[in-house]
């Protein structure tokens, strides 16, 4: 089943195409766009639980080596034939010192970039959040967003999202990770601003698309340094190239630690660390259902993804590793403190989450990448939970957001409120949920 993963990414543009090309010409009506949007994600979750079953647990002799559908000519295809490539930098790898140095710089390969799909253990965690996180909000945005205008517009930003954010994790190279990386952003950015004829939320958008384009300009850098090193954007070459370069130790500079530093940028835009976080608060501005999707378990944890996707440059760079726990660790403090001084119900979890994401970074700082990821999923869990009773709460509220003005709501609203105290207690890391025992 896992050679069919090609599809996981494939149904929800589908979804997102048939809504936003048809619905208002046709005429759609809420439920069918509804059903479109659900139905397409809801098959995509299946086929990503059965793929990543087939990969990991039937007995499959491959795992835990990665799955890519080039292997078998699904959905794949040579997308770059960028032909020969010349090694402009770097040095040549322990396992080459053989080689004269005056033969290093022409070193040449074929540079290839192919689309295709990779599927391994890092891969799984991510598709199965996205995709059975993402089929929950969606369902709930079909209530939630009742009435709206732009209906058919909402639900094809959201599936046009989900399709980029899929290939941002399940894409075999850099490029494909790049183009994914943009995609989130732009999604992002329509989303933000889905109430265009507000201005708060119209500044919020630009303000959150300029900034992502800081990071995003370092990431950039960064995969342009790693063609010019490797010789190729393929993860799996990349991999098996830098575990062949020396360890840069603390307080050493070298080609290592300008690669993860560029890589790092990228991620602080993206998953709103220290000096980059500014947008994410003010991204509230965009309808819950966004806030709970993007801001909460999806786009914000793409720079987490990115950190252990390439965790083999990061730890070849000691001075780096430092530099991403100083980050994430001042990050955790300095969200947290401005999260207790909040009165708006949103901005209050959006301080939370870049106090988690904060968190996680310093996981990934001190080598930790396993227990990062881990907190990536059940924080993706516990804090979409969250935004999705806040949620609950505004509709509940005629749209009022300040905490001040709000209180004994318990008697009204059982439900959200049993709900919302599950993921406090998560949050809080009390046991047995699940907070405790990746916070711990």
């Amino acid at each position: 089943m896992y050679k069919y993963i090609w599809l996981v990414p494939l149904l929800p543009l589908i979804g997102a195409a048939i809504n936003g090309l048809l619905g208002r010409v046709l005429r759609f009506t809420e439920q069918m766009i509804g059903a479109i949007a659900v139905g397409t994600v809801a098959l995509s979750f299946l086929i990503a639980l059965a793929a990543v079953y087939s990969y990991g647990f039937s007995g499959n002799s491959r795992w835990p080596q990665p799955y890519l559908t080039s292997e078998q000519g699904a959905f794949s295809y040579n997308w770059i034939p960028g032909g020969p490539v010349r090694l402009s930098t770097g040095q040549a790898p322990a396992n080459a010192q053989t080689q004269p140095a005056t033969n290093r710089s022409s070193r040449g390969s074929v540079l290839d970039i192919e689309w295709s799909y990779q599927l391994d253990p890092l891969t799984s965690i991510f598709m199965l959040v996205i995709t059975g996180v993402g089929l929950c909000i969606f369902i709930f945005a079909t209530g939630y967003m009742h009435g709206e205008a732009g209906f058919y517009r909402f639900f094809a930003y959201m599936g046009l999202f989900m399709f980029m954010m899929l290939v941002l994790v399940m894409g075999s190279n850099f490029v494909m990770m790049f183009v994914g990386w943009e995609g989130v952003g732009l999604c992002s950015y329509l989303l933000i601003g889905y109430y265009f004829d507000r201005q708060e939320a119209a500044n919020a958008s630009r303000k959150a698309f300029i900034t992502n384009r800081i990071g995003d300009f370092g990431f950039a850098l960064a995969v342009f340094a790693v063609i010019a090193t490797f010789g190729t954007s393929q993860y799996t070459q990349v991999v098996s190239a830098a575990s062949g370069y020396p360890i840069e130790t603390l307080g050493h500079w070298g080609l290592m630690s300008w690669i993860a530093l560029g890589l790092f940028i990228g991620a602080c835009g993206k998953s709103a660390q220290l000096p980059l976080h500014v947008w994410l608060p003010d991204a509230m501005a965009g309808p819950t259902p966004v806030s709970a999707l993007i801001h909460a378990a999806t786009m914000v944890t793409a720079g987490l993804y990115m950190l252990t996707r390439t965790n083999v440059i990061f730890q070849h760079s000691q001075t780096m590793l430092l530099v991403v726990t100083i980050v994430g660790a001042l990050t955790a403090i300095f969200a947290a403190t401005i999260g207790i001084t909040q009165n708006d119900i949103k901005k209050v979890l959006a301080y939370s989450t870049v106090s988690q994401l904060g968190f996680m970074f310093l996981a990934c700082g001190v080598g930790a990448f396993v227990i990062g990821i881990f907190h990536v999923m059940t924080h993706a869990f516990f804090k979409a939970l969250m935004f999705l009773g806040a949620g609950s709460v505004i509709h509940g509220m005629h749209h009022e957001q300040d905490m001040r003005r709000m209180g004994g709501l318990k008697k009204y609203m059982p439900y959200t409120y049993w709900t919302f105290f599950a993921g406090w207690l998560a949050i809080c890391g009390i046991i047995p949920f699940s907070g405790f025992w990746s916070k711990d």
